[in-house]
């Protein structure tokens, strides 16, 4: 699978899709969201938020994988980056319903 991606700018916030984030493409059954990125995921990415194309009854892991693809600056620290689906941690395993809010969660450390 070809990831497809959209970086979601905070200045201007223009997107030019043709599908809206959550929908499901008619033709391929694949599913577009929008991911929010924080701290360092963020940084890599150059962008509060990424668009990706999921296959059809996507995973976590499914995400963890797009967003590699999409993004290969993350790809060192995708194993320590944890996902949640509807606000909740999600293991590799959890499935996306369609319109769910994704976030990637790299971990913090503080003193």
């Amino acid at each position: 699978m070809a990831a497809t991606a959209r970086l979601g700018w905070a200045a201007g916030r223009r997107r030019v899709t043709m599908e809206r984030p959550g929908e499901i493409h008619k033709e391929t059954k694949d599913m577009r969201v929008t991911v929010r990125l924080f701290a360092i995921a963020r940084e890599r990415a150059g962008a509060p938020t990424i668009e990706l194309e999921l296959p059809a009854n996507p995973t976590v892991a499914d995400l963890r994988a797009s967003l590699g693809a999409a993004v290969p600056g993350l790809i060192p620290a995708l194993p320590a980056i944890r996902f949640s689906v509807n606000a909740e941690y999600a293991d590799d395993a959890t499935p996306i319903p369609l319109h769910a809010e994704l976030a990637a969660i790299p971990p913090v450390s503080g003193g």
